[in-house]
């Protein structure tokens, strides 16, 4: 022992001509060499502890065994489709519908609970599945709906189950598999009249302009434009567009019936307007025009209506219808001296002169005082074209 073989702590024993070695905890071997954990012997994620000369295995969650090579759920405890959930060294089992106890052995009869509906019967089919004989007339996997249960009929209609089916018993004016209809439905209301259900018919509230039952007369359905008028509606009235040479409300009144044409012209119709037949001298489109517009009378003659026609008033010296014969005009070479302004009177003429001349034809009087228009021995004196009369003692006046 002097070399002190025992090793990791060992206690060395004299032994006759040998030794032996009382090896320390975990340890063993000849020499104490070999550890209980060295080798590590714990499977899957195990930890080794030393116990003695000897281990042990603390497992991992799911394992066991001495050297936790065993998993808890590998095999297939748990029975009827349930799932094997590890807990720590043990396991449980999840169980499916149906079946219960710690292994799911045990199955649960699917029908237990009733869930068939309506006094159907209920067939389990399987530990989680069962089917519902549904009594005549309803149906669904529980045999929960019959045909009426939807409330099928529209608008207040009656529902009567037949068979698997159902048929629906309607109020008055409505119609369809489900009532779903009314005397509204096809929109018989024209012209965006709105309709309402009366009874087992309907009514039409028309808009303005238009009647009739289903609101399909119009203003214009009478045809009340004349003469090929076009009719439109306005609101709930109608207007017509005439056609050329017509007019009124109705189209009614041609051109003439305004009566165009004037001075008692004849109007007749001609294409789409109309012509005026002039009577006498009158003249224009309308007639417009009377007989003197064209001034007729000629030489200044004075131009006067007569009825339809018109007469001419000459100027002396002149005659016939336009006075255009004659022409012996007594101022026509003008007789009247120093700006004298001619005058016919009669057959002859006479002068107004201009101040400061006198005589037949303002010849005389370029010098006023000529005159002696001066009185009491007043002093004439021109001035301008006058004179002026300087009086003497205590004599007045423009001629003293």
């Amino acid at each position: 022992c002097t070399s002190n073989p025992c090793e990791n702590g060992g206690t060395c024993t004299v032994n006759g001509t040998s030794y032996t070695c009382q090896c320390a905890s975990g340890y063993y071997g000849y020499n104490c060499l070999s550890d209980a954990c060295g080798s590590n012997p714990c499977n899957n994620g195990g930890i080794c502890q030393v116990v003695g000369t000897t281990f042990q295995c603390i497992c991992s969650t799911g394992y066991t065994g001495f050297t936790c090579l065993s998993d808890v759920c590998s095999s297939s405890p748990c029975s009827n489709g349930a799932t094997c959930l590890a807990d720590g060294t043990s396991y449980t089992c999840a169980c499916k519908s149906g079946s219960t106890g710690p292994l799911c052995k045990t199955l649960v009869d699917s029908c237990t609970n009733n869930k068939c509906k309506n006094g159907a019967v209920c067939t389990v089919t399987g530990a989680t599945t069962y089917y519902c004989q549904c009594v005549f007339g309803f149906y669904g996997d529980k045999c929960q709906y019959n045909s009426c249960s939807v409330k099928p009929c529209k608008n207040g209609g009656t529902c009567k189950t037949v068979g698997t089916d159902y048929t629906c018993k309607c109020k008055t004016g409505y119609y369809g598999t489900n009532c779903e209809n009314d005397p509204c439905t096809v929109k018989p209301c024209l012209n965006d009249g709105k309709c309402k259900v009366s009874g087992s018919s309907y009514t039409c509230t028309c808009m303005d302009g238009y009647y009739g039952t289903t609101c399909q007369h119009d203003p214009c359905t009478i045809a009340p434009c004349q003469n090929n008028g076009v009719c439109f509606v306005s609101g709930a009235h109608y207007y017509c567009q005439c056609q050329q040479g017509f007019h009124g409300t109705n189209c009614t009144q041609d051109m003439c019936s305004l009566k165009p044409c004037l001075n008692n012209g004849t109007c007749s119709l001609e294409g789409s307007g109309y012509k005026c037949t002039c009577p006498g001298d009158y003249t224009g489109l309308l007639c417009q025009s009377d007989p003197c517009a064209s001034k007729p009378c000629a030489n200044d003659g004075e131009c006067l209506v007569v009825n339809t026609t018109y007469s001419c008033k000459c100027k002396e010296g002149y005659y016939g219808r336009d006075c255009k014969s004659g022409g012996w005009y007594p101022c026509a070479v003008a007789p009247c001296q120093n700006n004298g302004v001619c005058f016919v009177s009669g057959a002859h003429y006479y002068c107004q002169c201009q101040q400061g001349f006198h005589g037949t034809n303002c010849t005389q009087g370029n010098n006023m005082c000529s005159l002696k228009p001066c009185l009491n021995n007043g002093t004439c004196s021109l001035e301008g074209s006058g004179y002026k009369c300087t009086c003497p003692g205590d004599y007045t006046g423009l001629l003293c």
